[in-house]
């Protein structure tokens, strides 16, 4: 007796949401801007602000922010933005800039994507995670939190 046992599963790419707050080792760093959102588009925030960086309170969206944002072609971008690089690289493409992700996992940071687009303007992310949620924040000092 012969038999076929076919199982599947709905792949599911890890996806930037709304706000978390960052853990107390990487807040101490003074490294990351960590966006306020109350919306599943912390991508677009976070990209924004590294493009359109203020001193004060960066963290905040602004109705300037919001503005900036506009000025960006987020067409066929979807919200909350999944850590694909199909993705990713079709931002790079329509914006002229690089995106780099980065992961981390309670004791170290780690590429997740690593941008092939040449372009002077870039920006690093680190995507943290809780229980539920996962943010993208926006890393405006890699030294720092190396």
């Amino acid at each position: 007796m012969s038999r076929l046992e076919i199982n599947t599963v709905a792949y599911k790419p890890l996806k930037g949401k709304s706000y978390i707050p960052l853990p107390d080792k990487l807040a101490s760093k003074i490294a990351i801007i960590n966006m306020k959102n109350e919306d599943d588009q912390c991508f677009k925030w976070c990209v924004t602000r590294a493009l359109n960086p203020v001193e004060d309170h960066p963290e905040i969206i602004t109705k300037k922010l919001r503005a900036q944002a506009e000025e960006l072609d987020w067409s066929d971008i979807e919200f909350p933005v999944a850590v694909d690089e199909n993705v990713i690289r079709k931002f790079e493409r329509n914006n002229n800039v690089s995106v780099n992700i980065f992961g981390y996992d309670d004791e170290s940071v780690s590429p997740l994507i690593v941008s092939k687009h040449a372009s002077e303007r870039f920006v690093d992310l680190l995507l943290i995670t809780n229980d539920a949620t996962k943010h993208y924040c926006w890393i405006k000092n890699f030294n720092k939190l190396c």
